[in-house]
């Protein structure tokens, strides 16, 4: 009787341990292209929670035990339509190791009961809009996709926080090449010999004179 009686007080004082360590609702985020939709969310269970809307790019705060049913819609837009679902993600794993040391066995049975131990995803979940007269549909981008987009981001910041010092570095380099590469050029004031400069040439002058020998002049 007292094991009963100290159980169920056990119980009773972890009943509300997994929502100290994370909590039965999941913060469940909404973006689209182009922004602006209008995002309609409803529980897919007999209880039919919802539906709740809002405005991307925007968050609601969602049981984490449901299934949830996402449109998105825009004026001049294909709709959209995707699907919440819980999983055991790295920090279902993390609240439940927290809830064995808070309430042992009762606090892991108390996660299960109220799905804190499970997040919603895809989180956040994007849209991508194709306007009405496109031959494309509007889509909701999977988690491997919002993986790809978020690295590509992640890139591009490296990259246009890298060039101010690369550019300066780059600039020194082309510079430092160029000096070594031109050839140095003579000092006109280092003492090189001057070019000589002569008068015009007279062909008389240089002409060559006949030798005049002594040989006899003929007879008459």
């Amino acid at each position: 009787m007292r094991i009963g009686i100290a159980l169920a007080a056990a119980a009773f004082a972890c009943s509300g341990c997994a929502t100290v360590v994370r909590g039965a609702k999941d913060d469940a985020k909404f973006e689209s292209e182009p922004a602006g939709a209008t995002v309609t969310v409803e529980s897919i269970s007999s209880d039919k929670l919802g539906p709740f809307d809002c405005k991307t790019p925007c968050e609601l705060e969602l049981k984490r035990k449901r299934e949830w049913n996402v449109v998105f819609m825009l004026d001049g837009h294909k709709p959209a339509t995707g699907t919440l679902k819980p999983k055991v993600t790295g920090g279902g794993v993390a609240s439940g190791a927290g809830n064995i040391i808070a309430g042992g066995i009762i606090g892991i049975g108390v996660d299960a009961g109220t799905g804190a131990n499970l997040d919603l995803r895809p989180n956040p979940m994007k849209a991508r809009l194709a306007p009405v007269d496109s031959a494309n549909d509007s889509t909701i981008l999977s988690e491997d996709q919002l993986e790809a987009e978020e690295k590509a981001a992640e890139s591009a910041r490296s990259t246009k926080g890298a060039p101010a010092s690369a550019t300066i570095e780059t600039a020194a380099a082309d510079e430092r090449a160029a000096a070594n590469a031109t050839p140095s050029t003579p000092d006109a004031t280092s003492g090189a010999p001057e070019p000589q400069t002569t008068g015009p040439v007279d062909p008389a002058a240089d002409a060559v004179a006949p030798e005049v020998t002594g040989a006899p002049r003929p007879k008459n």
